[in-house]
């Protein structure tokens, strides 16, 4: 499949559908690069997580992260590294995706009690 031998390093965009009833969102970048090891990846990403029906606004979270390649099936296991506005609630963000090409790659989002789907891609994205 194009997913199994696609280019998955370099930076990325994310954004997830809304969650919790409140509707929050998330959307953010992720850089991800190969390691010496054969299908793992060191990254960064910069997650930004919205809620604004629960009277409060953006969280801009830092996160180191690994991701984890087995052919098409890519897993992110992430830490925070900070959050602002500075809170102790905010869990890492991590992702089980399935990669569809070189620029698209399609899952979930899975931090704490969450679990709410996700799409990655290149460049600005489609119009939401």
């Amino acid at each position: 499949s194009l997913g199994a031998t696609a280019d998955i390093s370099g930076t990325w965009s994310f954004r997830t559908t809304d969650y919790y009833n409140f509707g929050c969102r998330m959307d953010g970048q992720v850089v991800l690069q190969p390691t010496e090891e054969e299908g793992v990846y060191a990254c960064f990403m910069v997650a930004e997580e919205n809620c604004p029906g629960v009277g409060r606004g953006l969280y801009i979270a830092r996160q180191t992260c690994q991701g984890d390649r087995d052919g098409a099936e890519l897993r992110i296991t992430s830490e925070v590294v900070s959050v602002n506005p500075p809170t102790t609630s905010y869990y890492p963000d991590n992702f089980s995706v399935t990669i569809i090409d070189d620029a698209e790659m399609l899952g979930r989002l899975l931090s704490y009690e969450l679990d709410t789907s996700v799409e990655f891609y290149r460049g600005p994205g489609p119009v939401s």
